[in-house]
This record gives structure tokens, C-alpha cells and sequence, in this order.
């Protein structure tokens, strides 16, 4: 399987909504690993080119700017670390190439609840189950976000390794160093 950043999933790209932003509480990661590729502790490593367009959920302000990737880079660069994988600056001459993507959306969601209701409410007539309980619907907005990370063999173009964390409700997330670092490591965690 060859990488082609052009031709990432929409589907996939639409939940790459902003993990660089969440607090880890709901985040969910998926990782899809090629086994035929060893990416041993050692292999050394350097950031592959930014795709050539960004998606409508990575042009998002809050995920768009130099602050939040300098912080995504740092916090995939001491990971790697951390895991013995070198860095080089020469995409030409290390063994992988790393790419990600980050981005946010608003989401709605219609939220429907049932309240009971008391027996006294509306006299005897309801039977011994009592009235019919209330039903209230009302929608909620909230924000979704994801982080994608692939890891590509560079002698082969061959997708090695890919996480994408998932978090349904970012709302509140401020984006710190200590939030990013968190996704970061919950996202490669399995990476080797």
C-alpha cells in the first residue's frame, strides 16, 4: 500500500477533527499497523512535507496556527524519542517519514429524554404503571476533534503504521502543552 496524501479517505479526514486540543477522558484511538514492515526501536526518522491542501476541519483557527502544530511536532518528537527512534533533518536518508493532521468541527446532536412523572399527577386514571413520563428532546453542539499520524517507510512509500485519535466532545479543551502531549502519547502508544 502506497501513501498518497492526496488521496486520504474524505470519510477518514472528516474525523480528523482536533485531539491536539482534547482532554484524553473520551479519546478513542484506532491504529492500523502493516506487520510485513518493521519499525524497530533505533530506526531513525524525519517529518515528511506537509500535504499540499488542508481539509475545511484542519483550516479551523483554533487547530490553524503556528502555536498548535509547534506544539504537535514537539510532543510527536519527544514520543519518538522516548520509544528510541532518531531523528534526522534529512527526509532523504531516514527509514521513515512522519506525517499528521489535526483539525476541528462543530457537531449537533438531538438528545432525547424521558422524565418520569408522579402516579398523583393527572388523578388515578393511569393505572397502576402510572401517567406516560414526559418527554423532552432539545439539540446540543459540541466540538469534535482528531489527530491522525502516519508513520511511512521512505524507501518504499509504504504506509507502516497509522493512529488517529478520536475525541467526540473537545469543547472545553484550551489546547495546552500538557493536552497535547497527553493525545500524543495516547495516540502512539501502541507504535512499536
Amino acid at each position: 500500500m502506497t501513501l498518497n496524501l492526496r488521496a486520504l479517505p474524505v470519510a477518514a479526514i472528516a474525523i480528523v477533527c482536533m485531539l491536539g486540543l482534547a482532554g484524553c477522558s473520551s479519546l478513542k484511538v484506532v491504529v492500523d499497523r502493516d506487520s510485513t514492515i518493521p519499525i524497530p526501536p533505533g530506526s531513525t526518522w524525519a517529518w515528511g512535507p506537509e500535504p499540499p491542501e488542508k481539509r475545511p476541519e484542519e483550516l479551523d483557527p483554533r487547530v490553524n496556527n503556528s502555536i498548535v502544530h509547534g506544539r504537535i511536532k514537539r510532543s510527536v518528537e519527544a514520543v519518538m524519542a522516548q520509544k528510541g527512534f532518531r531523528q534526522l533533518e534529512d527526509d532523504k536518508t531516514a527509514d521513515f517519514l512522519v506525517y499528521y493532521r489535526v483539525g476541528v468541527r462543530e457537531s449537533r446532536q438531538m438528545v432525547t429524554q424521558a422524565t418520569p412523572v408522579s402516579p398523583m399527577w393527572g388523578g388515578w386514571g393511569w393505572g397502576f404503571y402510572g401517567p406516560p413520563p414526559v418527554i423532552t428532546s432539545r439539540e446540543i453542539t459540541y466540538t469534535e476533534g482528531a489527530l491522525w499520524i502516519d508513520i511511512v517507510q521512505r524507501s518504499t512509500g509504504k504506509l507502516a503504521f497509522r493512529a488517529i485519535g478520536l475525541d467526540r466532545d473537545v469543547t472545553g479543551a484550551d489546547g495546552s502543552d500538557e493536552q497535547i502531549a497527553q493525545t500524543v502519547a495516547r495516540t502512539l502508544r501502541d507504535l512499536t
